[in-house]
């Protein structure tokens, strides 16, 4: 029991220190989402994060860690003690997706990480949406206010926005797709 107790106050500290990380603008402009545009030139990068998936009356959360180097990405989603649920490496071209000692591929990163774990993440979009961005390769739909976009069937707005090097980076991002709901909280983004 003191162990439990000692682990919970610990994660505690964890917990408000990696709040500390997260200087967000809380009103996302118009202007901000402008801004973010530029973000396009960024070709590496890595964030840490809290991701959280509502199918229906289902929800589920993890932490998240995504390297990206030009198309290639590796995301790790874990528990809040730091166990890898899943590793997920790929491409436009290609994906594996390791759970426990098990690995898979597929083409199509969408569909695998669905039948395998019931999360629907449309990972070649999201890569530029988390730069808070449109698909370049796909059409999209502004909203009228100018804060958040419609591509792929997913709506995608963006709640908070962090400076990092002189740049405006999403720290929020919901992304809707019924009966699919994506919250990413961002935490910490190294360029």
């Amino acid at each position: 029991m003191k162990k439990l107790l000692q682990l919970i106050v610990i994660n505690g500290f964890i917990f408000i220190s990696a709040c500390a990380w997260l200087d967000p603008k809380e009103t996302v402009t118009a202007v901000d989402l402008e801004r973010m545009r530029h973000n396009i030139e960024l070709q590496q990068w890595q964030l840490q994060g809290k991701i959280g998936l509502r199918h229906n009356d289902k929800a589920d959360s993890a932490y998240i860690n995504w390297r990206q180097s030009a198309d290639q990405w590796t995301v790790r989603l874990s528990t809040v003690l730091g166990q890898t649920i899943a590793l997920i490496e790929g491409s436009a071209q290609q994906t594996f997706l390791q759970i426990g000692q098990d690995t898979f591929q597929a083409v199509d990163s969408e569909t695998l990480l669905y039948q395998l774990t019931g999360w629907q993440l449309p990972m070649t979009p999201l890569a530029y949406w988390i730069r808070g961005l449109p698909d370049p390769q796909m059409p999209y739909t502004m909203s009228n206010d100018g804060r958040s976009f419609t591509q792929s069937g997913w709506q995608v707005a963006y709640r908070a926005v962090m400076a990092v090097k002189q740049r405006t980076l999403p720290a929020r991002i919901h992304l809707q797709r019924p009966p699919f709901t994506v919250v990413l909280i961002i935490q910490n983004w190294t360029l």
